[in-house]
């Protein structure tokens, strides 16, 4: 991970504690904008991030597998609706699906 000090608009950031505001633990976003005090905007809520906050900025290819993963995952929500209406369940494709995620992350697990 690329250090925090190197951060910037577009970068994406983990948040582990912020001291005093324990809700935003664990959320993540983006980074929108540093205001001229170092402060350091972004889309995980309404609190402006300090550099000696515990976050980390996360790699793209953790994005990219994110996304992908997220894409999978609402196909499979798509099919379950699908499958609900029509009182039936389509075990091949959610098996098919649980299958892609699992080569997507093994390949993650195996590029770190």
């Amino acid at each position: 991970m690329k250090s925090k000090y190197n951060v910037k608009p577009g970068d994406y950031i983990h948040i582990n504690w912020i001291e005093g505001e324990p809700r935003y633990a664990g959320r993540e976003g983006v980074v929108k904008s540093i205001d001229s005090i170092g402060q350091i905007h972004g889309s995980w809520g309404g609190l402006a991030l300090l550099p000696e906050d515990d976050w980390v900025l996360l790699p793209l290819d953790y994005i990219e597998l994110r996304a992908a993963v997220h894409k999978i995952f609402n196909e499979l929500l798509d099919r379950e609706f699908e499958c609900a209406q029509a009182n039936e369940f389509d075990y091949e494709y959610f098996e098919a699906k649980t299958d892609d995620i699992l080569r997507l992350i093994k390949r993650q697990n195996q590029n770190n």
